[in-house]
């Protein structure tokens, strides 16, 4: 009897312990999901789109791509299972380390509510909790129109 207690206590605890490890993992942010993958060494490109009215840019400016990440900072994320459509913006960061280089995507909704990331392997969706602001330097940019 007692040890049949100890047992379901034991893992009444393990399972407690299981749920707030995985509510915890639930929640990130935009700087640790890109910023973390990317250092100094990096040789950065940017390539933007936005759906609504055709428009692209590329940046190579080491200035602006600074700008862009400190942009990034403070974006508070919540993993969810499914978003609703995505995509006005879809931002490329394309990064390469000597000779070895790879990339990372996100598309934005046009609220900035929602963000689909992307690497080579691994697609996640995020719910944006705080940090309106991460998309203050891409408006700014001059944007050129393509043909739809």
């Amino acid at each position: 009897m007692k040890k049949t207690k100890i047992a379901l206590i034991a893992t009444l605890v393990v399972c407690f312990v299981l749920v707030i490890v995985v509510g915890i993992m639930r929640y990130t942010s935009l700087d640790k999901q890109i910023l973390s993958v990317i250092n100094e060494t990096h040789t950065v490109r940017i390539e933007l789109s936005r759906h609504s009215d055709s428009a692209r840019i590329s940046i190579e400016d080491k200035e602006t791509i600074n700008k862009i990440f400190e942009d990034f900072k403070g974006t508070k994320l919540k993993k969810v299972s499914g978003t609703p459509t995505i995509g006005d913006y879809v931002i490329h960061i394309y990064y390469k380390n000597n000779t070895m280089g790879t990339y990372l995507g996100f598309s934005v909704d046009q609220e900035g509510k929602y963000i689909s990331l992307s690497t080579q392997s691994i697609s996640n969706s995020y719910k944006v909790l705080s940090g309106d602001g991460f998309l203050d330097t891409i408006n700014s940019l001059e944007w050129e129109q393509t043909d739809k």
